[in-house]
């Protein structure tokens, strides 16, 4: 059972270490390249996984699936309660890893 779940922890690490990655060698990555590159990743049967999002500085600039989750687009973490701390911290560390 621990195995199985150190697994998915790490097969969803490595995922999100491949999206960063695949940022900064594309930094001026655009919307279609966001929603070609997430929709190749992301897997609807993944239960762990609800979305890709890519941020900005400190606002979300793309997110797939798109729907539900459009109402994202645009929003500046950094003046939402509870995550203004984390996005913040992230920032100036420039990695979650």
């Amino acid at each position: 059972m621990n195995t199985q779940i150190e697994n998915l922890l790490s097969s969803r690490v490595f995922l999100a270490q491949g999206i960063v990655s695949y940022i900064k060698v594309n930094p001026e990555l655009n919307e279609d390249e966001a929603f070609a590159y997430s929709s190749g990743l992301y897997d609807l049967e993944d239960t762990l996984i609800r979305s890709i999002t890519v941020i900005k500085d400190t606002t979300i600039a793309y997110v797939f699936p798109i729907d539900p989750n459009s109402s994202a687009i645009g929003k500046d973490l950094s003046k939402v309660e509870g995550q203004k701390e984390t996005v913040l911290k992230v920032k100036m560390n420039e990695s979650l890893f």
